[in-house]
């Protein structure tokens, strides 16, 4: 089966139609909070206030790729579970 059209990917009004699904994504850089929050200490069952000094931003880039695949699956999935193609 050739698609044709503006969009060709795996699914046509909500079918699948077997051709590779097309994912478009973005990332937004994450961002250290230099703000003191109150959070719970497991150790010491105490609140403290927890303080982030310094730029801690980590990079996604080389994670990227098996990121994007693991929620693509996990949400695939998810979808087939709703849509009851799995027996329990």
């Amino acid at each position: 089966m050739i698609l044709k059209g503006e969009s060709p990917d795996g699914a046509i009004a909500g079918l699948a139609s077997g051709a590779p699904l097309k994912i478009n994504i973005a990332f937004k850089p994450p961002s250290s909070i230099a703000k003191p929050q109150l959070t719970l200490n497991l150790e010491t069952g105490t609140e403290e206030y927890l303080v982030v000094k310094g730029r801690h931003d980590p990079v996604i880039g080389p994670r990227a790729v098996a990121v994007v695949e693991a929620m693509a699956t996990f949400i695939l999935t998810d979808l087939a579970l709703r849509g009851g193609y799995f027996d329990d």
